[in-house]
């Protein structure tokens, strides 16, 4: 609050020009029936304008003094958020490299090469051998397979099976010579029938 030693010259100036004006005007419009009460009025307006120097500015201006109301805060507006990527699963590649060649069973019409060789050699009857061991027979070539209808030798042992094969398991009795076993391989070709026919020379 302020008092009246903290007013400065232009406000005790118009402190002085309000208590005169409020005086004179009481002098020319003297009433009578409330004498006293017109010194009080002086008192109190003299009283109000001492306190504040927003007393005097009311008194002069006949108006209160605008303050305009605090700015609202600014709106914060939050940051903008990115949704998190869901991760997206990598397939196991799957190994589709053909099998090499040495790896694949041999066929011929539906039968099994290395089983059906295998088996003529089983056929060979003891006695080819003179009473001796059997020899072990050599690998499989070209010529040891083929379409036993399409030779003389097996032609007439195919069993009534047109995809019925002829297989030739080849023996080496020395480095010059040997001799093979004719069989024939018909019937399911999961489960074929291998019958020796005869050797070779």
């Amino acid at each position: 609050m302020n008092n009246a030693d903290d007013l400065s010259p232009f406000d005790r100036e118009r402190i002085d020009a309000i208590t005169t004006m409020l005086v004179e005007h009481a002098a020319r419009r003297p009433d009578p029936r409330r004498p006293p009460r017109i010194a009080l009025f002086v008192s109190l307006i003299v009283t109000a304008v001492l306190v504040s120097t927003g007393g005097a500015a009311l008194a002069l201006t006949g108006r209160l003094p605008f303050v305009p109301p605090p700015a609202p805060p600014a709106a914060t507006t939050p940051p903008a958020t990115t949704p998190t990527p869901t991760p997206t699963p990598t397939p196991t590649p799957t190994d589709s490299t053909p099998a090499p060649p040495s790896a694949q069973v041999p066929r011929l019409n539906g039968f099994d090469l290395d089983s059906v060789y295998q088996a003529c050699n089983a056929a060979v009857p003891a006695d080819t051998w003179g009473g001796g061991q059997p020899q072990s027979p050599q690998p499989p070539n070209a010529g040891s397979f083929g379409i036993a209808s399409s030779d003389p030798y097996t032609a007439d042992h195919t069993n009534g099976d047109p995809n019925a094969i002829y297989v030739v398991v080849t023996y080496m009795s020395d480095q010059t010579h040997g001799f093979s076993a004719v069989c024939v391989a018909s019937g399911d070709t999961a489960t074929p029938t291998v019958q020796y026919l005869r050797t070779l020379d």
